[in-house]
C-alpha cells in the first residue's frame, strides 16, 4: 500500500500563544479553527501543519520539520525583526543553505530554499 502524507500535528502547551507565535512571529497562515482545540494552518506545496493542546506540559524531543521558503534571505530577515526564537543563523549544510528556528513549545523549524521553493 502506498500512502500519502497528510498532516503535521504538534501538541502545544498554550493553543494560544504557540498559534500566536506561528502566525505573528512565523506568518503562517490560520485555514481553520477550533477554539481551544485545534488550529490548522494552510498547506502550501505539502502537508498541512496543526496544532493540538497538550493535555500535560511537555517539551518537544526528537523531531525536526523542514519547510521550504521561496524567500530565503527575505525570511529570515522578516523572522529576525519579527523576534523569532532563532537557534542556528543561516548555515550551509548538505541540503543546501538553512536556519533553525524553535517554537515556546521546542519544536524545530529548519527553513530552506532548496528543490520546490
Amino acid at each position: 500500500m502506498k500512502t500519502h502524507f497528510n498532516v503535521v500535528v504538534l501538541l502545544a502547551n498554550d493553543l494560544q500563544r504557540t498559534r500566536q507565535y506561528l502566525t505573528e512571529t512565523l506568518g503562517f497562515e490560520v485555514a481553520q479553527e477550533h477554539p481551544d482545540q485545534t488550529v490548522e494552518f494552510k498547506a502550501v506545496g505539502g502537508a498541512e501543519v496543526a496544532l493540538i493542546a497538550a493535555t500535560a506540559a511537555f517539551r518537544a524531543a526528537g523531531a525536526y520539520y523542514w519547510f521550504i521558503v521561496p524567500d530565503f534571505e527575505g525570511y529570515y530577515q522578516q523572522l529576525r525583526q519579527a523576534g523569532a526564537n532563532i537557534v542556528k543563523p543561516p548555515h550551509n549544510t548538505p541540503f543546501g543553505k538553512v536556519f533553525v528556528v524553535e517554537t515556546p513549545d521546542g519544536h524545530i523549524f529548519t527553513f530552506h530554499g532548496g528543490e520546490g521553493a
